[in-house]
């Protein structure tokens, strides 16, 4: 397929440009969970398709984990808001429930797999590399939750793709993760640089903690810790 750069659109980072390229008619699968990484990067695609290329074809995937079972709660809202800014088209959002724990990536994948082999051409992941060693060393975020980060997230391994791109499931469909070598605070300067932390992040969740109560995030797993690093704040008030 010829490469057409009228297509193409670059969204600047201190981290690293990210550049979003869908051939038209491009039925794309978005993996959002709720959480701050998912969502600003459903906010970018949408904006790509209304000023770049208006014939590419949405459906976000939601895996929802029955041990703390926020996810379609938030990413509903979330996609909800970047459609009002952006309108996605006639796009799906579809759901699956998930046993968490050891089972969180088999049931995971057996909501994308499905849609992949049935109509999807394209399908992005907001997955992000942890901050440095030295940086969670320094803020009490390395010895003390060494085990509890995803370790194939650290930018040696192997699994991360060196530009975030085409990584290789075991079904062989390609994974597009522009964030694979973005750590949280260079997310967060996508929401900064695109005027989304007062509007778009208050609507996410990134907690771990297994509950029923989302009115907060628990502020002691791994993902509290990650999100106050990289963002600020882990509860900000929701300005409409």
């Amino acid at each position: 397929m010829v490469y057409d750069p009228s297509l193409a659109m670059t969204f600047k980072n201190s981290q690293g440009d990210v550049e979003i390229y869908i051939p038209e008619n491009y039925e794309v699968l978005v993996k959002c969970s709720g959480g701050a990484d998912s969502s600003i990067l459903l906010y970018m695609l949408a904006k790509y398709r209304h000023e770049c290329n208006p014939t590419v074809k949405f459906t976000i995937a939601t895996s929802v984990n029955e041990y703390k079972p926020y996810q379609y709660i938030h990413a509903k809202k979330v996609a909800d808001y970047v459609n009002s800014i952006y309108p996605m088209g006639d796009y799906k959002h579809v759901q699956g429930t998930n046993r968490g724990r050891e089972y969180y990536i088999e049931d995971q994948e057996k909501l994308v797999w499905p849609l992949m082999e049935d109509y999807i051409d394209k399908h992005y992941m907001g997955v992000t590399c942890n901050p440095p060693v030295d940086v969670m060393k320094e803020n009490n975020m390395y010895f003390k939750y060494h085990n509890a980060r995803v370790l194939n997230r650290d930018l040696d391994s192997p699994d991360i793709a060196p530009v975030g791109e085409n990584k290789i499931s075991e079904n062989n469909y390609k994974w597009n993760r522009p964030f694979a070598r973005h750590d949280k605070r260079g997310v967060a300067e996508f929401y900064f640089r695109l005027g989304m932390l007062e509007t778009l992040y208050p609507l996410t969740r990134s907690c771990e903690d297994e509950v029923t109560d989302f009115s907060k995030h628990c502020g002691h797993c791994w993902f509290c810790l990650e999100r106050k690093w990289g963002y600020g704040e882990l509860d900000p008030p929701v300005i409409v």
